[in-house]
C-alpha cells in the first residue's frame, strides 16, 4: 500500500520501511515548506493532533511531502515534526 510513496521513509534522522506503517488506520499528505508563512502556523497544530490521536496506539500517519527549495530548507523544517517523511530527494 504505502510503495506510491516509495520503500523507505525518514522518521527524522532515521530510515524507516514499510513494515513500520502496519495496522494503521489513515494516512495523511501533508504538503509544506519552510518558506509557507501559514504552513509554519499550521505545522505545531498539526503535529500537536498526530500526537493526541497516536496517544494509545498508533493509528495514524502523516507523510510529510517537502515543497522547499533545498535540502537545507527541508531538514530545518523538517526537524520539528513528530510524523514521517518522504526524502527530499524523492
Amino acid at each position: 500500500m504505502f510503495s506510491l510513496f516509495g520503500t523507505s521513509f525518514l522518521k527524522q534522522e532515521t530510515t524507516v520501511d514499510e513494515s513500520a506503517l502496519q495496522n494503521l488506520d489513515l494516512i495523511g499528505l501533508y504538503f509544506s515548506a519552510l518558506w509557507c508563512g501559514p504552513c509554519r502556523y499550521f505545522t505545531p497544530q498539526l503535529s500537536k493532533f498526530y500526537q493526541q490521536v497516536n496517544q494509545d496506539r498508533k493509528k495514524f500517519e502523516i507523510f510529510f511531502v517537502s515543497k522547499d527549495h533545498n535540502k537545507e530548507e527541508f531538514l530545518s523544517y523538517y526537524k520539528h515534526m513528530p510524523f514521517l517523511s518522504i526524502p527530499f530527494d524523492d
